[in-house]
């Protein structure tokens, strides 16, 4: 049953403006793009049917074995907090997540995640919580989303990435220290995604 099956989002419908270019199909040096990265490591944590791909187009579909769900974010170029919007307002209204008790918000740009800090923070999940790993005692992603606060989202647009929604539910948040600096490294630059690329081979 679908409680038993946690959806993630991961959000990619951003302009990549400090990259320089569109970061999602940035090619790393084994061929894949940054997005394909990302999702290949998602897939070894979740159920590849329980992947929602939150983008601004369809041009990004990645080329996996069985291909990922994707919600075309109509808002987006507004912003990440219209692209959440535009997300929780499908997961709320979709009867495929009525059961669902929480979501994980990924972000495209955050490749280096470990899998094992994956499934450790899914086995956290609640309807009745947020779940949030740190790193030396900075707060990272993914943030996993208890269905309790799903309507909060709503109210969300223009760039507003849901820092204040956060701080209000601090008290129902549980921060879950990891050995990961996955969690809180995001890549801006493609000088980043080399220095990245070489420290993690």
């Amino acid at each position: 049953m679908l409680a038993d099956r946690l959806p993630v989002a991961v959000m990619a419908a951003g302009s990549s403006r400090r990259f320089g270019s569109d970061k999602r199909s940035h090619r790393l040096p084994d061929g894949r793009t940054m997005i394909q990265f990302t999702l290949d490591q998602l897939v070894n944590a979740h159920a590849i049917a329980d992947i929602l791909v939150v983008t601004s187009d369809t041009s990004i579909t990645p080329d996996l074995s069985s291909p990922v769900s994707i919600l075309v974010a109509d808002n987006a170029i507004s912003g990440l907090g219209s692209s959440l919007n535009d997300l929780f307002g499908y997961v709320t209204r979709e009867p495929h997540y009525y059961d669902a008790p929480a979501i994980a918000i990924y972000l495209a740009d955050m490749p280096a995640i470990q899998v094992s800090t994956m499934t450790a923070l899914k086995a956290k999940a609640t309807a009745s919580h947020i779940i949030r790993p740190t790193y030396n005692g900075v707060a990272g992603h993914p943030v996993w989303i208890g269905r309790a606060f799903w309507s909060k989202f709503l109210s969300l647009s223009g760039d507003d990435g849901g820092k204040q929604i956060l701080k209000q539910f601090k008290s129902k948040t549980e921060f879950v220290e990891v050995d990961d600096p996955g969690v809180v490294l995001d890549i801006d630059t493609p000088l980043e995604a080399k220095a990245w690329w070489e420290s993690s081979v």
